[in-house]
């Protein structure tokens, strides 16, 4: 689920993963947001840079929980699994999301 659908919700979700940051993802979206957030993205995406994610991050002022995960290379979104960090992305997302389902 995307940040903007995420804050837009009457009832917000338990958490929210984001790779990559979309790019229909706006500070404003982000500042709505209450649920934690996981943000995930590579060091050199040019689709996305981590600039983005950054600015994603300090505009989420009102989640109850930001953190931001950087993996080396330039993979973009899914491709990231497929990435010599894929395995460890992943253990990461179910452990943030296992970690924030039990907290509801």
């Amino acid at each position: 689920m995307s940040i903007g659908a995420a804050s837009r919700l009457a009832t917000q979700p338990s958490a929210v993963v984001d790779i990559s940051g979309g790019n229909d993802t706006t500070p404003a979206d982000a500042a709505e947001l209450t649920s934690p957030l996981l943000l995930i993205g590579s060091a050199n995406d040019s689709s996305t840079p981590m600039t983005r994610l950054r600015e994603i991050e300090k505009a989420a002022t009102n989640a109850s929980s930001v953190t931001v995960r950087e993996v080396p290379g330039d993979a973009h979104a899914s491709a990231i699994f497929d990435g010599p960090s894929g395995e460890s992305v992943l253990n990461d997302i179910v452990s943030f999301l296992d970690e924030h389902a039990a907290a509801n």
